[in-house]
């Protein structure tokens, strides 16, 4: 399977639509930095997996490259935002393709897989480790070979090569070993709880044998009980016994409720009294308000209404007021017309005025004696709910007082026992129950010989069923050591197998390097796998030298591109013939720029498909010189910029002339000497 075409719209820094048609064989793709070499490569690892893994998990404010996967400009963009990419095996051609609408979903993609991965063996996350190993990108070249840890080193290529089912062989040989574990944690948890039951039965069975006794203690508990319960026959001595005590257990539980309700009572005598006193003594204030009420209203009965009263008294001041204003007309009263002599109409006057200001006073003593009533009325009422509501209390105290009295003569007290009284008789029950009950152990002695034989059978059970956990245990000990001797075994194969074939495939390695030549010096390197557990892959050239720690920034980059080269090549399980190089040589001089172009030129003879974007464009030229076009489509050379309005475009798409490769051979017809 090879890339047919990439088709992007509002990705990343692509605004407008662009789709780059690549060559069956070989793509070169040119431009300035900027103009989106390194999007077609996070196009088409996105429409692969969803993601672009270059920038790992990095985050800045809370944001990550998810939030730049579509277009951001200044302008709104493009309606539709998507990535296409077409792949064709030279006969069908199979499209994914994801919009920014669901960027999680890609059409067609477990067909695609199925087409570009070889089903048995390819690993759980195949489509990430194709973009992983067949995407090599300029800022990776030298951080993921030769930069890389030993061990780091090792997993990349094994998991590149891994060996086909030995996943499924360790993962079923772990979940054996699991469960084995589990099995004999379950054991080990069933021989503790066995060893703590023994342990219990032990314990139980010594407090039995504790209290077995001779016969003669037996016969003077018995005698013992007899008087103190007031029995005449032994027949039922152990009945009469549990009665008494159960008796004892009744009349303390009694005791102990009216010993709180006595010490309750004490202060519920005192409240009566203090409420008898109130109540008399509402009573008589309620007698004394009552006679003043009779008294008040007999006074009120005798006299005018105050508004009577008052009225009067307003309009005799106001004709005092109009006589004193009009005065005598003519020597004339000016009401009545009668002649009067101005002394004795002012006479008159002031008599009006003392009249009126006696109705007036009349008034207010009226009103002031009304107003009495109405206070001595209210405040009547509230004695009145008062006196009802602590006769009501003084009615349930003494109802409550009564009863307790009864129930202190059911059991034998005095109405004003004491707690103190009820307490002792307390103390009297109790050294009664203890005494019955210790005289009891001493007596049942059957029943103490029964417990020491049921103890002694729950301890031969007890210590059967640890014999039988504990050879369970030993049984998973040895089940789980030998799942675990499985697992180890299996893991052992499954790395001596890997071992096997990165032995025949690092070769690889040192073929690519010599193709490439990073040193002037040292022309070979040689590679040494080390470690059990964890597997460790080195370099060296020379005389034993790193050389991470040797080879300049360009070297190293030669170097990693010869690693990174292999590790695609050694991928069994994939069916993508794609080789995309992102800018591959940066920090490499002309001479190294050289034996890159020759070794992409025999990958392409070799049938790989290869898709290099560089920044110079006589570098491009030196490539597409140096990788063959067999058929016509099969080279193509694209050189990326910028339109009018700043949207990145595809400034020139062409087609590379093509020649057979025998194209020098003589034919029947050709002429000889």
């Amino acid at each position: 399977m090879r890339i047919e075409y990439l088709e992007l719209s509002g990705f990343r820094g692509y605004c407008e639509l662009v789709r780059i048609e690549f060559g069956t064989a070989f793509t070169v793709i040119d431009g300035r930095n900027g103009v989106g070499k390194s999007t077609i490569c996070d196009a088409i690892e996105f429409a692969l997996t969803g993601t672009i893994s270059k920038y790992g998990e990095a985050k800045a404010d809370g944001e990550s490259v998810q939030d730049y996967i579509w277009w951001l400009g200044e302008d709104d963009g493009p309606e539709q935002r998507y990535v296409e990419v077409g792949f064709s095996d030279g006969e069908e051609t199979l499209t994914i393709k994801r919009t920014s609408a669901k960027p999680d979903t890609a059409t067609d993609l477990e067909i695609l897989e199925k087409r570009l991965c070889d089903e048995f063996s390819k690993p759980s996350q195949a489509l990430k480790q194709l973009c992983e190993s067949a995407i090599i990108r300029d800022e990776h070249i030298a951080s993921l070979s030769l930069d890389l840890k030993e061990t780091e080193r090792y997993a990349r290529i094994s998991s590149s090569i891994g060996v086909v089912g030995s996943t499924e062989l360790i993962t079923r040989a772990q979940e054996v070993h699991s469960l084995a574990r589990e099995v004999c944690k379950s054991a080990q948890q069933s021989a503790d709880e066995a060893a703590e039951r023994r342990t219990e039965a032990v314990r139980q069975l010594d407090a039995a044998r504790v209290n077995l006794t001779d016969i003669s203690e037996v016969n003077r508990a018995e005698n013992d009980l007899l008087e103190l319960l007031n029995l005449d026959s032994r027949s039922s001595i152990t009945e009469q016994a549990a009665k008494r005590l159960a008796d004892i257990d009744d009349k303390e539980a009694t005791l102990v409720l009216l010993t709180s309700k006595v010490r309750t009572a004490a202060d519920e005598r005192s409240t009566l009294i203090e409420l008898n006193e109130s109540v008399s003594e509402h009573e008589k204030r309620a007698a004394n308000l009552q006679n003043e009420l009779s008294t008040l209203r007999r006074t009120l009965e005798s006299q005018p209404s105050s508004g009577d009263a008052q009225v009067k008294a307003q309009r005799l001041a106001l004709l005092a007021e109009l006589g004193r204003e009009l005065g005598l007309e003519e020597c004339a009263c000016p009401l009545c017309s009668s002649e009067v002599e101005w002394a004795t109409y002012e006479e008159r006057l002031e008599h009006l005025e003392n009249v009126s200001s006696e109705l007036d006073k009349t008034a207010n003593e009226v009103a002031e004696q009304v107003a009495r009533e109405f206070r001595i009325q209210s405040e009547l009422k509230e004695i009145q709910v008062v006196l009802n509501r602590s006769r009501e209390v003084v009615g349930a105290t003494e109802q409550k007082l009564s009863n307790l009295a009864a129930e202190l003569r059911d059991m034998g007290f005095e109405e004003d026992a004491t707690a103190k009284a009820i307490e002792h008789e307390q103390i009297l029950l109790n050294s009664e129950q203890n005494q019955i009950r210790d005289l009891l152990k001493i007596v049942d002695t059957n029943r103490t010989r029964r417990a020491v034989s049921s103890a002694q059978e729950r301890n031969a059970e007890a210590e059967e069923n640890l014999k039988k956990c504990e050879v369970r245990l030993a049984r998973a000990k040895r089940t789980e050591q030998a799942s675990k001797t499985l697992l180890d075994g299996v893991r052992k194969a499954a790395g001596d197998a890997l071992d096997l074939r990165i032995e025949r495939i690092l070769p690889l390695i040192s073929e690519m390097y010599s193709r490439l030549r990073p040193h002037p010096t040292f022309t070979k390197i040689d590679y040494k796998i080390r470690g059990e557990l964890r597997k460790h892959l080195s370099f060296r050239v020379g005389s034993d030298l790193n050389p991470q720690f040797v080879f300049s920034s360009g070297q190293r980059r030669a170097a990693g591109l010869a690693f990174l080269l292999s590790v695609n090549l050694s991928i069994a399980w994939s069916r993508w013939k794609t080789v995309l190089l992102d800018d591959p040589v940066q920090h490499i001089d002309d001479f190294r720029s050289v034996h890159l172009a020759e070794l992409l030129g025999h990958l392409v003879n070799e049938g790989r498909q290869i898709i290099c974007s560089v920044e110079d464009p006589a570098l491009a030229d030196l490539l597409c010189r140096k990788m063959p076009a067999r058929t016509p489509g099969a080279g193509k050379r694209i050189s990326l910029g910028f339109n009018e309005a700043g949207s990145i475009v595809t400034s020139q798409d062409r087609q590379l002339p093509w020649s057979e490769q025998w194209i020098l051979r003589p034919t029947d017809n050709s002429l000889s000497a």
